[in-house]
């Protein structure tokens, strides 16, 4: 009896001991866990790292697999989950309408909701539908910020294993209160780079509709968009282009965008200072190419609203059919000059005979026939000069059609 009696006070020395310990060791837990949020949030808010941050001290702290963060669109009035875990595992929870829910009833009137335990038998008398898969234990705190309540941050039980405390409560108030405008910020963030990424996906979208070829450089000469066009002039994957420097090109691109490979180019600081380049076409052989392709090629300076230079705009554009047909037309105008120089020779030499053959008296009778020979040739001449101004007509659309009535004799 005596020993009974010593083992029993021992044990109840123990006990009152050991509780004061594992209440210093959980509240160095939480200062711990408290002082990685803060370190979170003292660098770049970055909405995933501030989620997985919060998956991770939650999990350690509580000692919970079942919490979540639910976060309400003030546009279109529903909860949507950036961070759902159901069993330790990551979930992907569907956006809702605001309904009679424990999530909802937190947002809206901005306190928290503890039910410790038994959550299925008070969720029937507090007025909220009970689901097949209800809660054991529930526990939600508000994220409010300066302005408003922006989601909830709650845990939840699914066996009788695990209940919640007031403490459990306080706690999660505590981390609620650190992470709500981190939050907010955060998705300021995420939606600005989503608005980026729309803006850019959309400017991309327009710039591949263009038949030209487009490569824009940003102030240090990188490139940062080319546009679909640029592939198939080039025959060259858009990939290759993006992230490459001027001063870095390799020989196939400096080819495709009409620049030696000699070092004789000038460099992209040259290029952007030199009005020349700005103001001038190029035209240039693509190289390597059966049949010929011939481009043009025109660089755009791109300003800011102040006037500073933020890029510059290479601009390709495939003049193959425009280069052959001047090239036809230039053919066909020195065939012509040259076929006027025979009948306008022929006339000028006959005028001359019949001149000196008028002062003679044409003694040897060649005044007609040097006469038809400048008519024939005055002849040839203007059905020459008929023919150019034609063409010239045709070109200009203002080719006039004389039509008349024509009889098949074949059909009489």
């Amino acid at each position: 009896l005596i020993f009974g009696v010593v083992a029993f006070a021992l044990g109840l020395l123990i006990f009152y001991l050991s509780a004061p310990r594992k209440n210093l060791e959980r509240r160095l837990q939480e200062l711990s866990a408290l002082e990685e949020i803060s370190r979170i949030l003292s660098s770049d808010i970055d909405l995933e790292k501030l989620l997985n941050s919060i998956h991770i001290q939650v999990t350690n702290l509580l000692n919970v697999d079942n919490f979540y963060v639910a976060l309400l669109d003030p546009i279109d009035q529903q909860i949507w989950y950036p961070l759902a875990v159901k069993h330790g595992l990551r979930q992907t929870w569907q956006r809702r309408p605001l309904t009679e829910r424990l999530t909802d009833r937190v947002i809206l009137e901005g306190k928290p909701i503890l039910i410790p335990s038994e959550a299925r038998q008070q969720l029937s008398k507090i007025g909220l539908p009970v689901g097949e898969d209800a809660p054991y234990a529930w526990i939600g705190v508000p994220l409010i910020t300066s302005e408003r309540t922006i989601g909830c941050l709650a845990l939840f039980s699914m066996s009788p294993e695990t209940e919640f405390s007031q403490e459990d409560l306080n706690l999660l108030s505590i981390l609620s209160g650190q992470t709500s405008v981190a939050i907010e910020i955060a998705l300021h963030n995420a939606l600005l780079s989503s608005d980026l990424t729309i803006g850019r996906d959309r400017l991309t979208t327009i710039l591949n509709s263009v038949n030209e070829g487009l490569i824009l450089f940003d102030a240090d000469g990188k490139i940062t968009l080319v546009n679909e066009a640029i592939s198939h002039l080039s025959k060259i994957p858009q990939s290759e282009y993006i992230g490459q420097y001027f001063i870095n090109l390799p020989n196939p691109i400096l080819e495709a965008i009409g620049f030696s490979i000699d070092g004789q180019d000038l460099s992209f600081g040259q290029i952007i200072q030199d009005e020349k380049f700005i103001t001038e076409k190029f035209t240039f052989k693509m190289k390597n190419r059966s049949p010929d392709v011939f481009i043009e090629r025109t660089f755009i300076r791109v300003s800011d609203h102040n006037g500073n230079f933020v890029g510059l705009i290479v601009n390709l554009r495939d003049i193959t059919d425009e280069y052959q047909l001047k090239q036809t037309q230039d053919l066909i105008s020195e065939t012509l000059v040259h076929d006027l120089r025979s009948p306008l020779s022929s006339t000028i030499s006959a005028l001359d005979v019949i001149s000196d053959a008028q002062a003679s008296g044409d003694p040897a009778g060649i005044l007609e026939p040097s006469i038809q020979i400048a008519q024939r040739s005055s002849k040839r001449m203007l059905s020459m000069v008929e023919s150019i101004l034609e063409i010239n007509r045709m070109e200009s659309g203002k080719l006039d059609l004389s039509l008349s009535k024509f009889k098949d004799r074949k059909s009489t």
